[in-house]
C-alpha cells in the first residue's frame, strides 16, 4: 500500500526529530535511567526511572541539549497523547521556534481549548522565518484557521 506524499513527509519529519532527540540526549542519559521525564509521564509509564530535570552539557554540542530539552520532552509527551504535559514542557522551550509554538497549539486543540489553540496558531503564521520548522508548523495552522 503506497503512502501519500504528505504521510511520507510526516513520517520523515517524525523520524528526523526522533533521531535528533536520541542524539542530543545520548550524553545526558545515564545507563540506569530511561529517556523520559515529567511527572505526568512518570505516572503513566510502566517504569519509574527518569532523567534528571536538566541534562548536563554535551561535550560536542556545549549547552545545546539544555536548549532543546523542553522541546524534546514536550514532543515525547505530545506523541504519547499527554497533551497537558506537552503544553507544560513546550512552554519552557524556545517561544520563537514556529514548530514549538505549533506543537503547543496542537496540544491545546486536542485538549479542546480552541481559543488558546487559535492564539498559538496565529503566532505560528505571524513568525516571518523561512525554515524547516516553519514549513512543518504552517500547514496545520492554516488548516485550523480556515
Amino acid at each position: 500500500m503506497a503512502l501519500s506524499t504528505a504521510r511520507r513527509s510526516a513520517a520523515a519529519a517524525f523520524a528526523l526529530h526522533l533521531l535528533l532527540a536520541l542524539f542530543l540526549l545520548r550524553d545526558a542519559a545515564r545507563p540506569d535511567h530511561v529517556l523520559i521525564s515529567g511527572e505526568s509521564l512518570r505516572n503513566s509509564l510502566p517504569w519509574s526511572a527518569v532523567l534528571p530535570d536538566e541534562p548536563p552539557a554535551n561535550r560536542f554540542l556545549g549547552d545545546q541539549p539544555r536548549i532543546f530539552y523542553p522541546y524534546l520532552l514536550g514532543y515525547i509527551a505530545f506523541f504519547s497523547k499527554d497533551y497537558k504535559g506537552a503544553v507544560d514542557e513546550l512552554l519552557k522551550g524556545d517561544q520563537q521556534d514556529p514548530f514549538v509554538i505549533g506543537l503547543i497549539a496542537q496540544s491545546y486543540q486536542r485538549l479542546g481549548d480552541k481559543t488558546r489553540a487559535e492564539e498559538y496558531f496565529r503566532k505560528v503564521l505571524a513568525i516571518p522565518v523561512h525554515s524547516i520548522n516553519s514549513a512543518f508548523a504552517r500547514p496545520p495552522a492554516r488548516a485550523f484557521l480556515r
